[in-house]
């Protein structure tokens, strides 16, 4: 458990505005990533499903 621990650490730590943006921009890609994914399901469902 130690090891994964000292992984996260500079990801948790707030202090650092460098962490803090790496944070964000995860944070902001998985969020992007999630939108497009429902946009295309939605669009699936609504034009290729019988």
């Amino acid at each position: 458990m130690r090891p994964l621990e000292e992984i996260i650490k500079p990801f948790l730590d707030f202090h650092d505005p460098k962490a803090r943006g790496r944070l964000l921009r995860f944070f902001w890609i998985v969020s992007l990533f999630m939108l497009v994914l429902g946009y295309i399901l939605i669009v699936y469902f609504l034009f290729f499903e019988p």
